[in-house]
């Protein structure tokens, strides 16, 4: 699916080739239970897609709900060049953490209009 010099791009990672890619994959099946993406919107223009997506899973018997978007640039060949995820994981990863947590959540009060 990948090209051999394929980036892919998340919050967490930045890695370019296609076994560094699949190490990324395979740490999310080996930390979450029941991942699941669910695709609810596409766009198409020329060799880039974009996907609108909601992640979906079980970590450390939690719940875990993040929406986000893909950008996926396409080689010649049909196989992904670039793949480059944005989500924010403040929302609902970050927030889930014992200090961290805290402070974000007094942040966005303190920074709410």
């Amino acid at each position: 699916v990948f090209t051999q010099d394929a980036l892919f791009k998340d919050p967490f990672n930045e890695v370019t080739g296609q076994a560094a890619i699949r190490q990324v994959f395979e740490h999310m099946f080996r930390v979450t239970e029941v991942p699941r993406f669910k695709v609810t919107d596409a766009m198409e223009a020329g060799d880039d897609a974009f996907l609108r997506w909601v992640f979906t899973c079980s970590a450390r018997r939690r719940e875990l709900v993040v929406a986000g978007v893909s950008h996926i640039r396409f080689a010649g060949d049909g196989r992904v060049l670039r793949h480059v995820d944005y989500w924010d994981p403040t929302d609902g990863l970050y927030d889930r953490l014992p200090l961290l947590g805290g402070l974000l959540r007094w942040l966005r009060r303190r920074l709410a209009a």
